[in-house]
């Protein structure tokens, strides 16, 4: 199976601009991401307080023959005590552009909240073939269990653009290089007619 190396482009979009960072990912295996951020967004006096939390991610396009999961989620921030943060289950994804989603119960319940306090680290596994120019979105809830609809949502960006591993830019310029010099093909006859007839006549002279 042809390998695709991907490189993720991890875009926290906030009112003064966009941070980032730059990964590179192997479709064989997983890519550890760590400490993303999310756009800014807060709230006070919550009621009723928020005490869960949601992971969500959605991809523009799914590999060929293969999937995406995401393991090791962990959400550091508000309402988590837990020394290495929040942990939460396998996200599988299967559908494209839907947000798929895992939920805790945070560790204490909030009743004021701001994104800025919140990074979430997790690793992406990608196996088959994926698609160029691919994108992602990942976002957290927050919310209140005995009233889901009482929410808040912050996100953050994943570019994902596929970079051909070197073997295939080799393959890319030898078929770019035959398909040249078969349409020049004539031309070239041409020249080299004429250089033997031109070194003919100077063995003449």
């Amino acid at each position: 199976m042809k390998k695709i190396i991907a490189t993720f482009t991890v875009i926290a979009a906030t009112a003064l601009g966009a941070q980032g960072q730059t990964v590179t990912f192997a479709n064989s295996g997983s890519t550890s991401l760590s400490d993303l951020t999310f756009s800014n967004y807060s709230s006070t006096n919550i009621f009723p307080p928020y005490s869960a939390a949601k992971v969500q991610l959605r991809f523009t396009n799914l590999p060929t023959g293969g999937s995406i999961n995401v393991s090791n989620i962990t959400l550091t921030g508000q309402g988590i005590t837990a020394p290495g943060g929040l942990t939460f289950p396998l996200l599988s994804i299967s559908n494209i552009n839907r947000w798929t989603s895992v939920e805790q119960t945070l560790d204490e319940v909030i009743s004021s909240w701001s994104s800025s306090n919140n990074k979430v680290s997790f690793d992406i596994g990608i196996s088959g073939e994926l698609p160029f120019d691919s994108q992602a979105r990942y976002r957290i809830v927050y919310f209140a269990e005995i009233d889901p609809e009482q929410s808040l949502v912050a996100e953050g960006n994943l570019n994902l653009v596929a970079v051909p591993e070197p073997s295939t830019y080799l393959m890319t310029a030898a078929g770019l290089l035959g398909l040249f010099l078969w349409s020049a093909r004539r031309r070239l006859f041409k020249l080299a007619g004429a250089r033997c007839a031109a070194a003919s006549a100077n063995g003449e002279a």
